[in-house]
């Protein structure tokens, strides 16, 4: 009976410890995606800005016609404007992080 009583104790302890390292995992999981994630997605798209934009300057360097150099440098703006918009998030999520930690 003895033995039978410290096994149910020791299941208990266990289940209690799992639940407790549980939450913490959780705890951890809610900061990634709450704060790591959403800079990391704007580096991507501050990755993909630049890349468009070194697209839009090649296509630029080598429009043949004046009509499609307009293109090219409206794209290049656009890429611009959309790098600018992510560098913004990706500094307001950056501060935040700094606060909380």
């Amino acid at each position: 009976m003895l033995g039978f009583s410290t096994v149910i104790v020791l299941l208990i302890g266990l289940g209690a410890f799992s639940v407790f390292e549980m939450n913490a995992q959780n705890t951890h999981v809610i900061h990634l995606r709450d704060n790591w994630l959403p800079a990391v997605r704007s580096t991507l798209q501050m990755q993909t800005a630049l890349v468009n934009i070194r697209v839009g300057e090649l296509s630029l360097e080598t429009a043949s016609s004046p009509s499609a150099a307009r293109v090219a440098d409206n794209a290049i703006k656009d890429y611009a404007g959309n790098y600018d918009q992510a560098a913004a998030e990706y500094e307001k999520t950056f501060s935040h992080m700094l606060r909380n930690m």
